[in-house]
Formats: C-alpha cells, structure tokens, sequence
C-alpha cells in the first residue's frame, strides 16, 4: 500500500518521527509532501517536495498550494493520510478528491477551541475561509481516527459517525524515556510549546509567584513571553535531547487548555515523573499519576508548595510501568489496519447524515465504542 500525507514543514519531522515511522513499518511507502526542510532518511519513508511561491502573502501561498498539489504529485497512491489541523486536512481532502483515493484523518486535537485564543481578525479570517473547507473535509473523510475519545464531541453534528474509529492513542519509546534518579535540587519541568492554548498565561504567573521553585521550561516561543528570573528557558531542542528534560526535573507541568492526548504525558510517565495538570490536558480513558487541577492559581501554588518528592519518585515509577503498554509497534499496526479497510470498502462521497438519525442512531457518548 503507497499513502501520501500533507507534511509542510520538515523541521517538525523529529516530533512526528516515531508515529511516522511506526506506520511507514507497515506500508510499501509513505510520502511526505514538504515544502522545506530536509529530509531525513528513514524506512519506507519518502519526500517529495512541493513547488510554491514566496512572492505573494503567506495565506495565498498556501491557497494555490492546495489547488494545484495533485499535479505536483510523482507516483500513484492508494490513500491520502492527514492529521487534523487547518492545512494539512484541507490539502489531504483536496488531493483526495483531485486524486480520487480515500482521505483518512487523525483526530488529535479539538480545533474549535484553540480559535478561542484568535486575535479578532484571525478569528474572522478562520470562520469565513478555514471552517467551511474543514467542515467539507470531515464529510468526505473515509474515515476519522481519534486519539482521545472526548475529541469526538469536537466534531460537526452532520458527518456519519459510524466512519469514526475507536481511539488510538499514540505510542511512548520507554528505551529511549528511561528512568533516571530525580534531581536532589527540587525542579519542575515543562516541555511543549509557549503559547495561549498550552496555557502559557497562567505557566508566567504560576512561575512567578513562586519564586523559591526552580523551573525548566523547553519548547518553542509563540506568544510573547519573558521567563521569571526562577525559570531558565531553553526554547525549543532537539527532539533527540527531549528526554533530558524529563529526567532533570521532579515532576511535569501540563497546564493546557485544550489537548487530544498529549506526547508530553506518556514521555514524562514512561520516564518515571508525575505531572500536574488539567482536566483537559488528561484523557478520560489515561490513567493519572500526580494532580488534576482546574486552572485555578490558588490552587497549583498549594500543590507546589505541598509536594513530597520522595512519594514523588513512587508515583513516578508506578507511571513508568503504566507507560509500557503503550508501544509504537500497537500503534502502527492499529492504523494501518484501518487503512487495509478503507481500501476495501473506500467511501469518498459525502457521508453527511441528517441530524435527526444522528441524533437517534449515530451519536457517540462518552466512552461509547464504534467501528
């Protein structure tokens, strides 16, 4: 089986490699459609990159991208495979439709509500151009993979259900997030990046009104933001330096507002560390080890300020051994299986149904099993 997938940027393979790579194991190939970056060679991977342009603004750029990505394309392929997100989806549904192959989607996130976050203008610019074409791209999906269950009350009331998978989380590299002793120093670590949906307001003055905790933050910038004298900062590393992180601190910080099932919590499980974190950071279906907390200041600071690091290194390797279940190995051979069955049966028309029999038949309740 050939699948092609819409990648964009190759500076972001690293973080993606291991689910990548875990999928590409069981295909004849997979190629990545980029427009910059170098390729790095992997098995069963391959790269093809997509002509653009610089000399128009970067929305249009990507606009025509999109329309003529099919006659671009080198070789034939079974299936279009994208993850959810404003391009990539829009591209793997275009393609699909221009290339007449099935699309399938990975539901990773909740889109919505990380536009709550959109200056005015962007806000505008997302509803009048975006929404309309994801929306399209939802009803045409073969088929939906979520990695958390919860996401699927994040999707139009109008698609058909039945085409939405069970969940799948992704895998953990318990070698490479090993266990180390924790730090003697107390330390609290944060990997991900700066920006509003991860919560990086509340992360600042969390950091700042405890001014006798040492943090370690690691992650891109993308929001304005200066790290309190208590915090060093190291922008974003390479994905191969990652686990250090983990293991220099006692305990790891998800302060997210919105999340599908985050890297960061199966890498600090599978390297012995608890987090704290919010109910929308965790999966209903993940077991937690460490602290659930709304984002309330009050109480993160009293959590902090409690914290007993000898029964934090317990918890910590009870939630290494919760990690090891999840493999990369599981999670390649549960993905392509539902590709081996979109092929056989391949739905690329519209599977919209009417809201009433959605209603009725094919609405997904929490923690309800489909397909």
């Amino acid at each position: 089986m050939k699948v092609i997938m819409p990648f964009w940027h190759l500076e972001l393979f690293p973080r993606y490699e291991p689910q990548l790579t875990a999928i590409a194991e069981n295909l004849e190939s997979l190629t990545l459609l980029y427009i910059d970056g170098t390729p790095k060679k992997a098995k069963n991977i391959e790269y093809q990159q997509v002509e653009t342009t610089t000399k128009i603004p970067r929305k249009l750029t990507m606009n025509h991208l999109v329309s003529t990505l099919d006659k671009q394309i080198e070789q034939k392929h079974d299936l279009v495979y994208s993850q959810s997100g404003r391009w990539q989806q829009i591209a793997g549904h275009k393609l699909s439709q221009k290339l007449g192959i099935p699309h399938i989607i990975r539901l990773r996130g909740d889109d919505t509500s990380v536009t709550e976050n959109f200056s005015f203008f962007k806000k505008l610019t997302y509803d009048l151009w975006y929404k309309k074409r994801i929306h399209e791209s939802w009803l045409y999906a073969s088929k939906i993979i979520p990695i958390a269950n919860h996401l699927i009350d994040s999707l139009p009331y109008d698609i058909d259900y039945r085409k939405v998978t069970n969940p799948i989380p992704n895998g953990v590299n318990t070698d490479k997030f090993n266990y180390t002793e924790p730090p003697t120093t107390p330390t609290i670590g944060y990997v991900g990046r700066i920006s509003p949906e991860k919560g990086s307001d509340f992360l600042y003055t969390l950091i700042n009104d405890t001014p006798q905790t040492r943090y370690l933050l690691a992650g891109p910038i993308q929001t304005e933001w200066n790290a309190p004298l208590n915090a060093t900062l190291l922008g974003m590393i390479p994905y191969a330096e990652i686990q250090k992180i983990y293991q220099a601190s006692n305990i790891i910080l998800l302060p997210s507002r919105s999340e599908g099932w985050p890297n960061t919590l199966l890498e600090a499980y599978a390297s012995g560390r608890p987090v704290i974190i919010t109910p929308e950071g965790i999966p209903d279906e993940c077991e937690l080890y460490g602290y659930k907390h709304n984002l309330y200041l009050g109480t993160w600071i009293q959590t902090i300020s409690n914290l007993k690091y000898k029964r934090l290194k317990e918890i910590g390797l009870e939630a290494r051994e919760y990690a090891k279940q999840f493999s990369w190995e599981e999670y390649g051979a549960r993905m392509v299986k539902h590709f081996e069955e979109t092929l056989k049966t391949p739905e690329t028309q519209p599977q919209g149904i009417n809201i009433y029999t959605s209603i009725t038949n094919y609405t997904v309740t929490k923690g309800e099993k489909v397909n």
